[in-house]
């Protein structure tokens, strides 16, 4: 599941981990051009580190920021349109 930008960074803010196998909404990309690419991704229930989560509590749904190669327009990679209850953070 992991490429090479993505085993490069060691930096997270904090873990999650999904309740069950999960698909979700998986975009990459960004860099100087500014084009993600969205799929569809099958996340497993085994903890990983994140960036940030932004929770809209309207919608019930979360952006969950995975990883950035740290590049001020760089790629980045998030976890759109996400029900809140499907995953929970672990300290």
């Amino acid at each position: 599941m992991l490429t090479n930008v993505e085993s490069s960074v060691n930096k997270y803010n904090f873990k999650i981990q999904f309740h069950e196998p999960t698909w979700v909404l998986k975009q990459e990309g960004g860099g100087l051009a500014g084009i993600y690419n969205t799929r569809a991704a099958m996340i497993r229930p085994t903890p990983f580190g994140v960036l940030s989560v932004e929770r809209d509590k309207k919608t019930q749904c979360s952006r969950i920021h995975v990883w950035s190669d740290t590049f001020h327009d760089g790629m980045n990679c998030f976890f759109i349109n996400v029900p809140n209850g499907l995953f929970k953070e672990i300290h």
